[in-house]
């Protein structure tokens, strides 16, 4: 596998997750308010199982991007092919992927050259840092409720599993996921753009269009 081909892998395991959990999130802010909920009791059936499979969903997906295991694909090992291909992220293979479709060189490249930024092994450490503060709580709790409860029926007494998941929080999951978009995000300007990245959180640019689906479904238009 490609550089290019891990990316559109990683792109595929973040935007299903963040998506899905913007859709759960969106649905559980809405049934807060009573006019809401009364929308959700004409069809309750539905609701029941959206909500069941966005949270079920979510889970797994996250379960996913922190998979430790050797054989998996998730964050960590594309972290470690990012580091382990850094050569992909340099001129020579920039250049090559840029004038593919040319016979001679192009009047532009030669000025789009001089802006460009080519990825050490520094910078895709620095970039898997933004996930760091998050890895841990995404490992532990999240990855037991992943295992125990959604993967496999280890935990099924009611009671201990609503503990468990008392001790999740939207805003946590919100911000592991954006630190992983981001990531995603900034690796693939290096690669497709030779484009500096911000190694900095950015906000995932089509939640709205999430959070308006599930409105619209709800409330029919």
């Amino acid at each position: 596998m490609t550089i290019g081909t891990h990316l559109e892998t990683f792109r595929m395991e973040i935007e299903t997750a963040i998506r899905v959990f913007y859709a759960y999130e969106a649905m559980a802010s809405l049934l807060s308010k009573q006019q809401y909920v009364n929308l959700a009791n004409k069809n309750p059936d539905f609701w029941i199982i959206f909500l069941s499979s966005a949270q079920t969903k979510l889970f797994i997906s996250l379960g996913r991007l922190y998979d430790d295991s050797n054989d998996a694909f998730s964050f960590q090992s594309f972290m470690k092919t990012c580091k382990e291909n850094i050569r992909d992220f340099g001129y020579e293979s920039f250049k090559k992927r840029k004038l593919v479709d040319y016979a001679d060189r192009p009047d532009w490249f030669d000025a789009f050259i001089r802006d460009a930024y080519f990825a050490t092994g520094g910078d895709i450490d620095a970039l898997a840092k933004l996930a760091k503060p998050y890895n841990r709580k995404m490992k532990g709790l999240y990855k037991q409720i992943r295992s125990k409860v959604f993967a496999h029926a280890i935990h099924t007494d009611k009671i201990v599993i609503s503990n468990l998941l008392g001790e999740t929080h939207f805003e946590e999951i919100d911000n592991a996921l954006k630190a992983l978009w981001s990531i995603y995000s900034q690796v693939w300007q290096l690669y497709h753009n030779a484009g500096q990245p911000t190694f900095k959180i950015e906000s995932y640019p089509y939640k709205d269009d999430v959070v308006n689906c599930v409105r619209t479904v709800l409330t029919g238009g």
